[in-house]
């Protein structure tokens, strides 16, 4: 079958969507991203305001979208991040996932094939959530705003622990008596961040080239930075939204065989 039309993904998470519009040629024409705050429909109304709806011939999303939201297929997260990643990064064998509530890791073979994931409890240390709530602490207008800040530090890195936001708390308020300034403190905030990332998926693990970081902690690059320089290894954000194209990518590959 021929397709003349574009198709459009959607991810939705905990505290994100993500839409993007691809062609039969699989080029990603047109991306959206916003936080919902809890509103999920008006704000997927809005990210949808620039793309060309008439133009689409199907819709496809992720398990994580609420199913409130009519599409043609939904596929799993992680196949759908498969297919995005086979796509364009198909030398890279693991792949760093943090979200707003989950992170793991997705480890494939030489031969590029599936070979385990691992993830974290339910708790949301370690993930965007927690770095909003700290943001909100130090006053900041979300988690991008404390990674702006944390880039800026020059000077010190203090010790502040993200497996519990109670003992986060501490650790903050010891800092600021301790004079440390607010580019210093999430700085810190980041790097325990990456800490946990690393102590919670990584115990085991053997490196075989890059490591990719997608979802939406993959745009805080002061946590890219740690990360990287604690295991030594090149660390790249994804520039496409996998979780997105993937689905696109799903349906399209089911479209074109009918």
């Amino acid at each position: 079958m021929e397709l003349s039309s574009n198709i459009l993904g959607i991810d939705i998470g905990a505290v994100t969507i993500t839409a993007v519009e691809v062609t039969p040629q699989r080029e990603v024409v047109r991306t959206g991203y916003r936080f919902h705050h809890g509103q999920i429909l008006p704000a997927l109304q809005k990210t949808l305001a620039d793309f060309n709806l008439p133009g689409i011939c199907g819709i496809a999303s992720t398990s994580s979208t609420p199913e409130v939201i009519q599409t043609n297929r939904q596929y799993d997260n992680r196949i759908a991040i498969i297919a995005g990643l086979r796509h364009f990064y198909p030398l890279i064998r693991t792949v760093l996932l943090v979200g707003g509530e989950k992170f793991g890791l997705l480890k494939f073979d030489d031969q590029g094939n599936y070979h385990s994931y691992k993830a974290n409890t339910a708790c949301a240390a370690g993930t965007g959530s927690f770095l909003d709530q700290q943001a909100g602490r130090l006053n900041l207008a979300g988690a991008s705003a404390l990674s702006a800040m944390a880039l800026k530090n020059k000077g010190r890195v203090p010790k502040i622990a993200s497996r519990c936001s109670v003992f986060a708390k501490t650790d903050l308020i010891h800092a600021q008596q301790a004079g440390y300034t607010l580019a210093e403190i999430c700085d810190g905030l980041c790097r325990g961040l990456a800490i946990n990332i690393i102590d919670t998926l990584f115990n085991d693990h053997h490196w075989q080239g890059s490591l990719l970081f997608s979802g939406g902690v993959a745009r805080n690059f002061a946590v890219v930075k740690h990360i990287s320089a604690i295991l030594g290894v090149e660390v790249i954000p994804e520039t496409d939204p996998l979780g997105a194209v993937g689905a696109a990518f799903s349906l399209l590959d089911e479209l074109l065989v009918k």
